[in-house]
């Protein structure tokens, strides 16, 4: 199941300056293993982690046009 976050005052700034306002951030998406505490990763071989996630890992969004965007390294 994924979580999705609505654009704030920080996803405002995140996305201009990142460039993600031309295909249009509608929201965040986001995967459990992907929230603070989590305790498994999300990646790899998504197994547990060595401690609970002490972040946010930003990766996935929507697009005005529905499509999930993967953003890039």
């Amino acid at each position: 199941m994924m979580s999705f976050l609505n654009i704030t005052r920080f996803t405002q700034w995140l996305i201009r300056e990142n460039g993600l306002d031309e295909p249009g951030l509608k929201e965040w998406i986001f995967c459990p293993d992907m929230l603070f505490h989590a305790l498994c990763k999300w990646w790899g071989d998504k197994g547990p982690r060595n401690t609970p996630h002490e972040g946010l890992d930003i990766f996935l969004y929507r697009d005005r046009q529905d499509r999930i965007i993967r953003l890039d390294e």
